[in-house]
């Protein structure tokens, strides 16, 4: 059925290849999954909940969103100038990091002394987060996913195993964030011999003044999508980690973080592969054959949708069952919570391959207006439900609604956008250079 929809086999075959390296590093984890429940409570995966949500979150604050810049580059100048810009703002913004988390307390905000623990491993894992973000898009650039592949099942390896090696070794939540910034720097590292060091020659030839030129001409990002991607990042179910954290029990916060290991990992697996490679294909129609992107965005949809519903649906209903004996008695209180969360799984699952749309049709406006809204209301509904004494499983459910409901607004926003691009021929030719800027996520 996927097949179907792809269009040309090299489609397919990236498609796959992202689809067969990121099944395996994402299957790694889930297997793992039952030992390290074991190990750590729902607690101190609570802590790793918080940390990984602020570190994910804030990908687009350490890169400027510069990155993007790759896809538009023109020569090899360029693409060198890119990655030097790039790689140093994640240096200043790494090391910007530690001073903030240096001087403030974050832990007593949330009542979590385990964060104190860890925080200082946050700007090293927001280093290597960025850094591997950024490798990722010079392999879109010059469409090579093979490697992309390799590392999703290198950072399946060497995260889990390293958790249930420090696990064993007594450091509590301590390891799993070791784990985690292990995984990503295994990641970093092996796609940096692949597309930084052939670009030695030219990097080295690269200056501050070229650099400083692109990053003036290029400002806009850093102006708009920086700040906007926060958003976006932390709407992404990492938003109510961190609420669930601030106002009810961190334990609920590691039901969270579970539940995104059993539902929301296996639909990433889809939606990432299909993203990637459907966002170049998008922007190709958009400029080509505008006629075409509305009967191509409808097919993506709603393949996904049926298959995000079929998933979130078998979960529901299983969990009941296998929660206790697969993952550990301490963790039969997440069987609610996965439930109602599910809700928000569907729809954002389905809408996630066609995220990028609205930035391929120069609408950046309306998906920040968007990111707002759903952020305010994310946080407005969280709050309330903590301010009028409603319980988190209220508060989880609510959140499930409201990122339905506006998964949906999003959905009939880019319906009619891409409607007016068909009766408006004369966009085809302001959706020509810039439409690659923002091609994956």
């Amino acid at each position: 059925m996927i097949g179907r929809f792809l269009g040309p086999e090299t489609l397919r075959q990236r498609v796959i290849v992202l689809l067969f390296g990121t099944a395996l590093g994402q299957a790694l984890p889930m297997l793992a999954s039952p030992l390290l429940t074991r190990l750590f409570d729902p607690h101190e995966f609570g802590v790793l909940g918080v940390f990984s949500a602020a570190c994910m979150s804030l990908i687009p604050l350490a890169t400027m969103r510069y990155e993007c810049v790759l896809l538009i580059a023109r020569s090899a100048e360029d693409v060198a100038d890119t990655l030097v810009l790039t790689g140093l703002t994640v240096l200043a913004m790494s090391l910007l990091a530690l001073c903030i988390v240096a001087a403030i307390p974050f832990e007593s905000f949330f009542d979590l002394p385990g964060l104190s623990h860890v925080k200082f491993f946050l700007p090293v894992a927001l280093f290597c987060v960025a850094m591997y973000q950024l490798l990722v898009y010079e392999a879109t650039r010059v469409g090579n996913f093979t490697p992309v592949a390799r590392t999703k099942l290198l950072q399946g390896v060497v995260g889990p195993s390293s958790q249930i090696l420090l696990g064993l070794a007594g450091f509590g939540p301590v390891g799993l964030v070791i784990g985690f910034i292990l995984s990503q720097a295994a990641g970093a590292a092996s796609l940096y011999r692949r597309f930084i060091v052939p670009h030695f020659p030219a990097i080295r030839a690269s200056n501050l003044g070229r650099v400083r030129r692109l990053a003036r001409t290029h400002v806009s990002f850093p102006l708009f999508s920086s700040w906007s991607g926060v958003l976006q990042e932390a709407g992404n179910n990492y938003l109510i980690i961190i609420l669930i954290i601030a106002f009810y029990d961190p334990t609920v916060a590691g039901f969270l973080f579970l539940s995104d290991r059993i539902v929301g990992r296996p639909l990433l697996i889809v939606t990432t592969s299909l993203l990637q490679v459907a966002a170049g294909d998008l922007s190709k129609r958009l400029r080509e054959e505008p006629g075409t992107v509305l009967v191509r965005f409808l097919k993506i949809v709603g393949v996904q949708f049926v298959l995000s519903t079929l998933w979130c649906g078998f979960v529901a209903t299983v969990i009941p069952l296998i929660v206790a004996p697969v993952f550990g008695a301490d963790w039969i209180g997440a069987v609610p919570f996965i439930q109602t969360i599910c809700i928000a799984y569907v729809f954002q699952a389905t809408m996630h391959p066609v995220s990028p749309t609205l930035q391929l049709m120069e609408r950046q406006g309306a998906l920040a207006a968007w990111e707002i809204v759903r952020a305010a209301a994310i946080v407005g509904g969280v709050v309330w439900a903590a301010r009028t004494g409603r319980d988190p499983l209220f508060a989880v459910a609510l959140y499930a609604g409201i990122q339905a409901g506006m998964q949906i607004l999003l959905f009939f926003g880019q319906v009619y956008q891409i409607s007016k691009l068909k009766a408006d021929p004369s966009q085809e030719a302001k959706s020509g250079a810039r439409a690659l800027e923002i091609a994956t996520d």
